[in-house]
């Protein structure tokens, strides 16, 4: 744990993730056949009671699908694929994204009609509500870009018209921000595809090419996961801001950094520091001025030498605080 290490700001380094894809179009332009052609085992968030139709393409034992329109438990269906073992899930498809964004919104008409005892109709979007699934909606995205594994996401395309029936283009039905996050965008009509966006770098950009297969991408891609904060996090980050100030100050003293405390939290399965609140991260602190777990984080970030604190045999009182910090997801 080298000075070096303690600052806020980490190098631009080369991070191969897997791939991320968005993918719309016309119908009969075999956007799910080819995502069926990536990685095994597959899984399938099938949201139009489609996946029977492709029972045929997957060999059995590499295939499983879960029928939902329901953003809920297409939530609870990541958790479980996040908790398998690295390299047990190939490929998540979601089928079709644009269903998601519609059931967040289903579900809060429904809570407010109900609430409100009024028919669904009548039910209105505030800047309130609008912002409150939004956030849903991020951090559902969020802990999909976190995933170790290839996702797919089969969207509609449609061609947009302004109020006044003016054409706009084609482009993606959906939530707005997902073409921002996803790392490679295809839009696919009946003759050609358009890549319109390829953080891979594996096809120039805006460009019309014969069908593309996604598995062109995949060469370009590696099995790092990303560790994006979701907007709850950081929104609990912010509410708390000199708690996390404060937090960060403590860890630069320890000679510690925020970014390797997190990796590590991650490989035992704990929460992130930037996921707990100021209770949660007090308790950590302590656990991280443990021996053990100094001598744990010199073997996980490969350190040659101890930590000033136990070079110098400075050792603690037996510690009362359990060896367990906050479990993921608790």
């Amino acid at each position: 744990m080298t000075d070096s290490s303690v600052s806020l700001f980490r190098p631009f380094e080369e991070i191969r993730v897997p791939l991320k894809l968005l993918v719309y179009g016309d119908p009969g332009t075999e956007k799910t056949r080819r995502a069926l052609l990536m990685p095994r085992p597959i899984y399938m968030i099938d949201m139009e009671n489609g996946a029977s139709s492709y029972a045929n393409l997957v060999d059995k034992g590499q295939g499983f699908y879960l029928a939902t329109k329901s953003h809920a438990e297409l939530s609870a269906a990541l958790d479980e694929l996040m908790s398998r073992p690295p390299g047990t899930v190939g490929t998540l498809i979601i089928d079709p994204i644009t269903v998601v964004w519609e059931s967040i919104k289903a579900g809060h008409i429904e809570r407010m009609s109900r609430k409100k005892r009024v028919a669904p109709e009548n039910v209105r979007f505030d800047v309130a509500a609008w912002g409150q699934l939004k956030r849903v909606y991020g951090d559902l995205m969020t802990r999909i870009l976190n995933s170790p594994f290839h996702v797919v996401m089969v969207a509609r395309g449609k061609e947009k018209i302004d109020e006044r029936g003016n054409k706009l283009g084609y482009g993606y039905e959906g939530e707005k921000s997902t073409t921002f996050l996803a790392n490679v965008v295809l839009e696919c009509h009946a003759q050609y595809d358009v890549v319109l966006k390829d953080r891979t770098g594996t096809f120039k950009e805006a460009t019309r090419r014969p069908r593309v297969a996604y598995t062109d991408f995949l060469p370009q891609t590696g099995t790092a996961t990303n560790c994006i904060e979701t907007d709850t996090e950081a929104a609990e980050k912010d509410a708390y801001e000199q708690d996390w100030r404060k937090f960060c100050t403590t860890l630069r003293e320890m000679s510690l950094d925020v970014h390797t405390v997190s990796a590590w939290c991650i490989s035992k399965n704990w929460k992130r520091p930037v996921a707990a609140n100021p209770g949660e991260r007090e308790r950590l602190l302590r656990i991280l001025r443990s021996d053990a777990a100094q001598m744990e984080l010199m073997v996980f970030i490969g350190a040659d030498t101890p930590p000033p604190r136990l070079r110098a045999g400075v050792m603690e009182p037996k510690d009362r605080e359990p060896a367990v910090f906050m479990k993921a997801g608790s």
